[in-house]
């Protein structure tokens, strides 16, 4: 398992309250998600994109994140400072 599969399997198993919690909303058995914690196995892409939707949803911090990291850079037109010179 990859260490940052395993870094957002433990975030999200906090921020939703239990092992239970995530595996009902990755639609895995827990018995899964806890050899995941262990290390054990291999997570899919699919399942990790899954484990960042739920962070997104659920988790304030990945959601600022989020935000910022997806703030689009204003236009040239918009930047502060530039005068309209028409």
């Amino acid at each position: 398992m990859r260490p940052i599969h395993r870094k957002a399997l433990k975030r999200a198993v906090e921020t939703c309250g239990g092992v239970e919690a995530v595996a009902v909303a990755l639609q895995e058995s827990t018995r899964q998600v806890r050899e995941w914690l262990a290390g054990e196995g291999y997570v899919s892409n699919d399942v990790f994109l899954r484990i960042v939707d739920l962070l997104l949803e659920k988790d304030p911090a990945y959601q600022a994140g989020a935000a910022a990291a997806y703030r689009p850079e204003p236009r040239q037109d918009e930047k502060p400072g530039r005068e309209d010179r028409t």
